[in-house]
């Protein structure tokens, strides 16, 4: 039967052979080093692939769910929030964008729903880390029938 030696073996077993304790020691140094190198090499490779998801999601602009419904929370927590609609969050660069639609009631005059939402954006702004401020005036008032809806409520 023919048996295959890694390179290093084989150099241990041919310098064995020609009674060499320093060619011998040579070869075991390289092996060592051969198994070192696999060991710092499956680090890598497992750094990377962790390294590669996170990049991944973000780059779809991909937010932490754990984020959305802490969020969610803070937003329920304000006083004179009936409902929160559709809340969506984004990465733009290393701050965090926001946008969220909330239901207060319909007899609420449009001063009063301004004051809810700009509370609500405060909620917000302390529940969201990395949470961009907004730069501007960023609550815009939509009346409809049956409750007023505040949407789109933009923190950029």
């Amino acid at each position: 039967m023919v048996r295959v030696a890694w390179p290093p073996e084989l150099r241990i077993r041919v310098r064995r052979q020609v009674g060499s304790a320093a060619l011998v020691a040579d070869g075991l140094h390289v092996r060592n080093d051969g198994f070192s190198s696999l060991a710092v090499l499956a680090a890598i490779l497992l750094v990377l692939r962790d390294a590669a998801g996170e990049v991944f999601r973000r780059i779809m602009d991909a937010v932490d769910p754990a984020l959305i419904g802490r969020a969610e929370e803070a937003l329920r927590q304000v006083r004179g929030v009936r409902e929160v609609g559709e809340l969506r969050m984004r990465w733009i660069g290393h701050r965090l964008r926001a946008e969220v639609a909330i239901v207060v009631d319909a007899d609420l005059t449009v001063g009063q729903a301004y004051e809810i939402a700009v509370e609500a954006e405060h909620a917000l702004l302390h529940a969201v880390p990395k949470l961009a401020r907004p730069s501007c005036t960023p609550i815009r008032l939509r009346c409809r029938t049956g409750p007023t809806r505040i949407s789109p409520w933009r923190i950029t």
